[in-house]
């Protein structure tokens, strides 16, 4: 009995911490192939989403879940796709799922090197992978409002980070480009 119970003590002394979510970082040029568009930006707005699947009624959250969020950048420089002087990113604020930026960085005035990609709009309700028929409504009107067929997003295991901690990716990414029109 006591090799059993030092058994499962030295097991559970040794275990590691357990995460919900983690990622293997990529490098700088894999984060670039894997992207539709990386920008570094400086977030202006930050507008939380009502959906009805992540929502139990009005005025209630979930606590705990990706909260879906609208975010715009005044874009900074440019390396990878269509960028003008503005972006919106539909995304999440990020707790736990990888599917959203991490809730550090979603304050205005954070600046930010983004990758990021293309998602359906569906995935945009209850996770990147996931889909809920109760929010189609709210997701069309901003699928309607942005002109998109896609939305852009990105997460956690891009190589979004922030711009004062990027000075590898901004070594091997070159000048960039200025945003262009609007």
């Amino acid at each position: 009995m006591r090799v059993i119970l030092l058994c499962m003590l030295l097991c559970w002394a040794s275990a590691g911490t357990a995460q919900a979510c983690s990622c293997l970082e990529m490098p700088v040029e894999a984060g670039l192939e894997r992207s539709d568009v990386v920008f570094a930006g400086r977030i202006v707005k930050i507008e939380p989403v009502y959906l009805p699947s992540r929502h139990p009624g009005p005025g209630k959250t979930v606590t705990g879940a990706e909260e879906p969020i609208v975010v715009t950048f005044q874009v900074l420089r440019s390396w990878k796709g269509d960028t003008t002087k503005t972006i919106v990113l539909h995304t999440h604020r990020e707790f736990s799922a990888c599917i959203g930026l991490m809730s550090q960085y979603c304050r205005v005035g954070a600046e930010l090197l983004v990758y990021a990609y293309n998602q359906p709009w569906e995935s945009w309700s209850a996770g990147e992978n996931d889909r809920a028929p109760e929010d189609a409504a709210a997701i069309g009107r901003y699928r309607k409002a942005s002109g998109r067929t896609q939305r852009l997003t990105s997460n956690i295991c891009t190589r979004t980070r922030e711009l004062a901690g990027a000075a590898e990716d901004l070594a091997k990414l070159g000048a960039g480009q200025e945003p262009r029109g609007r």
